[in-house]
């Protein structure tokens, strides 16, 4: 008997094997196929036992997978494991997840690198708009850049990708990869406020392809600090703004003990100040429980 589970157990590992090298390679959807969201795949590549998804945000990221029968399952690092149908239909085309995709080459598929998110889960599940641009904050090594579209550079370029023309501004969305931190996320809005943003959605971690989160923030920094990063990128400045009479009650935050939504009084308006120091973490659970606040409350970045 073992001797026969062992035979067995030989022969599902060859057949296995032969599958992923029928589907080793490069594959990117039929363009026929309807795609209800830019959530599902649109590139896929195969790669021993490393499943590799391109999404329609150019968002590349990276599972384990085993193929059984006319299904696949992937895992993620987190270990969710997640099953979804998947076939061989011929040489040159693939059934994934309901989906039909064809075979390419390496040359066509997206250039922009693999990487993780954050990992902070929010309150807030992202339903993205069609009015938007996307970008990527990563860490390459020891550099912070971003990956607009499918081209990966240094942030002196997003005021040329954020250019806009007439009409309403479109929707920032800003994926946050893993290794970021609150400096880096403040050195991003520093460029985007200059290309003339003041809102962003930023996507923090995500469950498979399908579900992700995200958190509404905005690129309020302190003049001084903003006057800096003009200064050192040898920039004009922005036209000036009309003065605010609002009478402010400034608290510095250094961890969460200093943080607190409840108003001084009722005539003062709160305004958290975060210092680059603090971690990025703890910034995005303040800036969570600020966005649920039911009093008005500011906050900006400073020194």
């Amino acid at each position: 008997m073992n001797q026969l589970l062992s035979i067995f157990f030989l022969f599902s590992l060859l057949i296995s094997c032969i599958d992923k090298r029928e589907v080793e390679g490069y594959w990117r959807l039929d363009p026929s196929q309807e795609v209800e969201d830019h959530f599902s795949p649109y590139e896929l590549r195969f790669h021993q036992d490393t499943l590799c998804l391109v999404d329609g945000y150019n968002f590349k990221q990276s599972f384990l997978f085993v193929e059984t029968g006319k299904s696949i399952t992937i895992a993620s690092k987190h270990r969710i494991k997640k099953s979804y149908s998947f076939e061989i239909l011929s040489d040159n085309r693939i059934l994934f997840a309901d989906r039909q995709y064809l075979r390419t080459k390496k040359h066509y598929f997206t250039k922009s690198p693999s990487y993780d998110l954050l990992g902070w889960i929010t309150d807030q599940t992202f339903h993205p708009k069609i009015n938007s641009n996307t970008i990527h904050l990563i860490k390459d090594g020891n550099t912070t850049k971003v990956t607009l579209n499918d081209v990966t550079t240094n942030l002196k370029n997003l005021p040329k990708f954020l250019r806009w023309g007439h009409g309403q501004l479109p929707t920032i969305y800003l994926y946050i990869g893993k290794g970021i931190e609150l400096k880096d996320l403040l050195n991003a809005y520093c460029w985007i406020k200059y290309s003339g943003y003041s809102k962003v959605e930023l996507v923090t971690s995500n469950i498979s392809f399908e579900q992700f989160y995200s958190l509404q923030d905005y690129t309020d920094i302190d003049d001084s600090l903003f006057t800096e990063f003009l200064t050192k990128n040898s920039l004009p400045p922005l036209p000036s703004q009309p003065k605010s009479d609002e009478k402010i009650y400034d608290i510095v935050v250094c961890s969460k003990k200093d943080f607190h939504v409840k108003p001084k009084s009722d005539t003062l308006t709160s305004r958290y100040n975060f210092p680059m120091q603090l971690d990025l973490k703890t910034y995005l659970t303040l800036t969570e429980k600020i966005n649920k606040s039911e009093h008005k409350t500011l906050k900006r970045f400073i020194q």
